[in-house]
């Protein structure tokens, strides 16, 4: 006997609906939130685990993140492929997907392509500058700068955990990788928008559970 079948919509997102329904004011006010909830320790950002092709012409880079307040985890997959400028397409291709954390439903998956050393260095995230971010590893391998010039991330001065420009003559830069946190936080933006104002489009995504476990054996 089969299971009953829940059909599970997600919502699919292309690129030109990602600048249709996220402005640059609502992204400005997600990405505050989202710096904030990572400063909180409120929002998980593992680092990024990169595959190489054999040949080197090529990558796929996953990164998932997980946003506390929003209940909501995601992954980042993109291609990199540098070729690819030559052709009539693009070098970065991918998704974002959308997960809720009581179940683990897929919600979404949308479009991934939009979604220097100075005197003080602020960041997004301390640990992926340490460990991924050229513009600040290559100036320390060279002696030019150190740990001590991350004075910390954007989230704390959001926070008014610590003190941004002490004086006009103060220089800051503000170094981001380009985080996931940053994406699912994008997408669960746009996710909720839809959701209560209704559009978009949506597509029955699901199996019977029987279904799932003969796929697993």
């Amino acid at each position: 006997m089969t299971e009953p079948w829940f059909p599970m919509k997600v919502l699919i997102v292309n690129h030109q609906e990602v600048q249709q329904w996220l402005s640059m004011s609502e992204c400005v006010e997600a990405m505050a939130d989202v710096f904030k909830m990572l400063s909180r320790g409120n929002a998980v950002n593992p680092l990024r685990n990169i595959m190489w092709l054999p040949d080197k012409s090529g990558l796929i880079g996953t990164m998932p993140a997980y946003l506390g307040d929003a209940r909501v985890m995601g992954l980042k997959a993109i291609s990199v492929f540098p070729g690819n400028h030559a052709s009539e397409y693009d070098s970065h291709q991918g998704t974002v997907m959308l997960f809720e954390t009581q179940n683990g439903r897929l919600l979404a998956m949308m479009d991934a392509g939009k979604i220097t050393a100075k005197s003080k260095l602020f960041v997004d995230r301390r640990e992926s500058t340490l460990n991924e971010a050229g513009d600040f590893l290559f100036p320390k391998k060279e002696g030019a700068i150190n740990d001590a010039h991350l004075l910390g991330e954007i989230g704390d001065i959001l926070l008014d955990k610590i003190e941004g420009r002490a004086s006009k003559e103060d220089i800051t830069l503000f170094k981001t990788l380009g985080l996931a946190v940053q994406d699912v936080a994008a997408a669960h933006h746009i996710y909720q928008k839809l959701s209560e104002q209704g559009g978009g489009r949506w597509i029955e995504f699901n199996a019977t559970k029987s279904e799932n476990q003969a796929l697993r054996i």
